[in-house]
């Protein structure tokens, strides 16, 4: 169900705003899915997405049949009480826990683990967030990382091919060019460090060119990485 909203994330909040989208009741026709199920994970992964900072206002769903609009406006009725304690905050914050964090994929652990040193040598005094180092055990680790993305300074995204194919890496760059776009300071930094197939979108924001993994060429752009520190 996410994937529905990893789709809209290249198109929302571009020149021309989209923020109303509207759906048919998915897999619930020749695919004969449960109404009683498709429609929660529906609400669900609209909730998680709306709440990171996508820039959608409006979901609706479109519905012809009488007896299934007012079955779902039922179910919708009881969701809704779940979640309207919900807070989605999108407002910047003054209160930063990390400095950096690190989005990558876990493919590229040597290469990633030498962007780390390099940054820990030039700037002992950043709070650094790598997931191998941060997370606590038996945590909700992918809920984890995303309160970790919304209280850094700065997101430093390493492309390669396999970042490309991680659904979870996709997820973290979306939410940093949410964060990225909303801010009035540069926060999304990327670092292509292997030649991909990358996606027109994520060519609009000017990267490091460090293809092959080259390390004199990442040296170069962490001497121009920079945080200002208030804390």
């Amino acid at each position: 169900m996410g994937d529905i909203f990893r789709s809209l994330a290249p198109i929302l909040g571009g020149d021309e705003s989209i923020t109303k989208v509207a759906m048919p009741l998915v897999a619930c026709g020749n695919q004969r899915a449960e109404i009683s199920i498709m429609v929660p994970q529906l609400i669900n992964a609209a909730v998680h997405w709306m709440s990171l900072g996508i820039p959608l206002k409006v979901l609706k769903i479109v519905i012809y049949s009488e007896d299934k609009a007012i079955f779902v406006k039922n179910l919708f009725a009881n969701l809704k009480k779940k979640y309207q304690k919900l807070t989605m905050d999108t407002e910047a914050k003054d209160i930063y826990k990390y400095d950096i964090f690190i989005s990558y994929s876990h493919e590229n652990k040597d290469e990633v683990d030498f962007i780390v040193e390099q940054l820990k040598k030039k700037y002992p005094e950043w709070r650094i967030f790598l997931d191998r180092m941060e997370l606590n055990p038996g945590s909700a680790w992918q809920k984890e990382i995303f309160n970790a993305l919304d209280v850094c300074k700065k997101i430093v995204a390493i492309y390669s091919p396999s970042y490309l194919n991680s659904k979870v890496c996709k997820e973290e760059y979306n939410i940093a060019h949410f964060i990225h776009r909303d801010s009035n300071e540069e926060v999304l930094i990327p670092i292509y460090l292997y030649s991909a197939q990358l996606p027109t979108y994520m060519k609009l924001i000017q990267y490091f060119d460090c293809r092959e993994g080259d390390k004199e060429k990442l040296r170069e752009a962490i001497e121009k990485i920079n945080v200002k520190r208030t804390a």
